[in-house]
């Protein structure tokens, strides 16, 4: 309905903003209401982990592996 009312309203005017940062309040409600009944995944931008343990052969191995995908995914991704 916000994005209804800024579609009419003056793009220049305050009122246009209100509906805009309505639409946009009820757009991030509505995506937390989904992740949290399981109707939509919820996908971390970022993730950091700490305490690796590099000096074991296997566990480095692994994480230059998972470094060498990201790399690689961003390349196929970047053609697009």
């Amino acid at each position: 309905m916000a994005l209804e009312k800024f579609a009419k309203a003056n793009p220049n005017s305050t009122v246009a903003v209100a509906y805009l940062n309505t639409a946009l309040g009820a757009r991030k409600e509505i995506k937390r209401l989904q992740q949290e009944s399981g109707l939509m995944i919820k996908v971390a931008e970022e993730v950091k982990i700490t305490n690796i343990p590099m000096q074991i052969p296997a566990v480095r191995q692994a994480i230059y592996g998972v470094i060498k995908l990201i790399n690689e995914t961003s390349e196929k991704n970047d053609g697009d």
